[in-house]
């Protein structure tokens, strides 16, 4: 007597991807996830807000000191800019591409990924997965989501979400760009780091959190406000390295909702290529339900 393998199917809004499980495969999964949820707790012991799902982002804004009135707080940013090799420096760099290999919480397989970014609000990231490649793209106030078969215009929090990136990778000149009109300044009890708070008009808060030890950025956390929710990304960095005259983290851990949902590693950085526009223009246009 035989068979057929049937499958579920999994979308993960977090890190985009789709999956597909045999009812064994989806067995190992959840053994997998109990572990991965008892690793994601130790995170969340080591690192507090980072991993905490339910901090109240409205009240720690409240409570930060505006820019203008905290002499510390611009101490850190200064600092911070000039670890990173000053503004002027920085400016420099107009383009770049990354790829990385993430290690996901939910496919056993890991997964390449390009990130291509042009330092005027376009971005493009690309995973390698099961069904081909997923592309998402931002080009300056519009986005797209593409599968090989279809394009999804990005609306609202989704585009926001996918602009949380690509300033993520212009950090941290985003905090001295001016694209963020308000900036705060604040510390979190029992935690290490120095926490800039900038916001955009757009329902969009950046909070990057600095080391005064060594005034490198180790964490950057996306708030995304979309009608009365919120939704929040969690970047952790380590390893940063030297390419070139640029510093970059070499490790990326995502977490959301509490959980880790994947762990990177960049392979390589090409700086200042040339980068058309063609290359963040969606082949078909759709529309999002």
């Amino acid at each position: 007597m035989s068979h057929d393998k049937k499958c579920l199917r999994f979308y993960n809004h977090s890190t985009g991807l789709w999956f597909k499980l045999s009812a064994a495969g989806l067995v190992s999964s959840l053994i997998l996830l109990i572990l991965l949820t008892s690793s994601a707790i130790a995170e969340q012991k080591f690192h507090g807000h980072m991993a905490d799902a339910k901090l109240n982002y409205d009240s720690l804004w409240n409570a930060a000191v505006p820019l203008e009135e905290s002499k510390m707080g611009k101490v850190m940013i200064d600092h911070c800019v000039m670890t990173y090799g000053g503004k002027e420096h920085l400016e420099k760099l107009k383009s770049a591409r990354f790829t990385w290999t993430m290690k996901s919480m939910m496919s056993p397989e890991d997964i390449a990924i390009t990130k291509t970014v042009r330092f005027d609000r376009h971005y493009k990231i690309e995973r390698e997965v099961m069904d081909g490649l997923e592309t998402r793209i931002i080009a300056d106030d519009e986005g797209w989501f593409q599968t090989p078969d279809t394009t999804i215009e990005l609306y609202g929090g989704r585009y926001k979400s996918e602009l949380f990136s690509y300033y993520v990778l212009s950090l941290p000149l985003a905090a001295v760009s001016g694209e963020f009109p308000e900036i705060r300044y604040g510390q979190r009890k029992d935690e290490p780091y120095h926490y800039i708070y900038m916001m955009k008009p757009d329902s969009l808060m950046l909070v990057i959190g600095i080391d005064p030890a060594d005034y490198l950025i180790y964490t950057a956390e996306g708030v995304i406000y979309e009608d009365s929710s919120s939704f929040v990304f969690i970047n952790n960095f380590g390893h940063h390295k030297q390419y070139g005259t640029y510093i970059f983290p070499g490790s990326l851990t995502n977490i959301s909702m509490g959980l880790i949902v994947g762990r990177s590693t960049l392979n390589n950085v090409e700086m200042n290529i040339d980068l058309k526009d063609s290359e963040f223009t969606p082949i078909v246009v759709g529309s999002m339900d």
